[in-house]
């Protein structure tokens, strides 16, 4: 626990990165990881009025149950790196007033369930990265979403199995498909579309849940392949035989 309520004075990590086997419970002050590696295996809970400065950092959930990562700051969280390797079927879930989370560089989830609480997790780089990556091999629900939002290419990677529930593509860069796979996935939720800009899946499989949409689809903004013929392309499963679906 760090409260220096009647302190001015930073926290700051010096020499070695931060485990915390534990909770890790910012109740007031400052935390500066000073780019030193900072990784919680209990609950991460920023109260209102603090501040972690990340750095260059990563930011790593990886305890073996259930954890929750609370966020009550007035703007929006600014990680560097953020990871969440946990065990297979344990579930990190996003909660506190912050809705939104950026990632500046890389955002993994190697393995275990991410909730995002209704929150967004915006990935975006930052002026000293040219490309960011989100790696998935794990799981991804809730109501919120995961967002791709900058202005150089992005690129969704991972081994294959990767989860998303809802999962939004608003890449200004000025390349025709600025946002590739470099990896299979699923999508279970909403595939947004929000750029004039197309989606370009390579030779890997988009594949798309029963509930899963495809939002803002247009003549400019749609999901090409490598235009091989054993290409993955898209698939998708019905949740009936009356059920259409337009493949864009």
């Amino acid at each position: 626990t760090i409260n220096r309520a009647s302190s001015a004075s930073v926290i700051l990590l010096n020499t070695y990165p931060l485990t915390v086997l534990g909770n890790l419970n910012l109740s007031s002050g400052d935390l500066n990881a000073n780019s030193l590696n900072v990784s919680v295996g209990g609950n991460f809970t920023l109260a209102a009025g603090t501040t972690y400065t990340p750095g260059t950092n990563w930011t790593t959930l990886n305890g073996s149950g259930a954890q929750t990562f609370t966020v009550n700051l007035a703007a929006a969280l600014a990680l560097k790196k953020f990871k969440l390797d946990k065990p297979s079927g344990t579930t990190l879930t996003l909660a506190g007033s912050q809705p939104v989370i950026t990632v500046e560089d890389s955002l993994m989830i190697v393995n275990g369930n991410l909730a995002d609480g209704g929150k967004t997790i915006e990935l975006k780089t930052s002026t000293t990265t040219t490309t960011s990556y989100l790696y998935n091999s794990g799981v991804h629900t809730g109501t919120g979403k995961i967002l791709l939002s900058d202005d150089d290419p992005q690129i969704i990677t991972g081994n294959g199995t990767g989860v998303f529930q809802n999962l939004e593509i608003n890449n200004t860069d000025a390349s025709t498909a600025p946002v590739s796979l470099g990896a299979s996935i699923t999508v279970n939720g909403a595939l947004t579309l929000s750029q004039d800009k197309l989606f370009y899946i390579s030779t890997y499989n988009l594949a798309l849940g029963s509930l899963a949409t495809i939002v803002n689809a247009g003549p400019n903004r749609f999901i090409q392949t490598a235009g091989n013929a054993g290409d993955g392309g898209i698939t998708k499963t019905y949740s009936s035989s009356s059920t259409s679906f337009v493949f864009p």
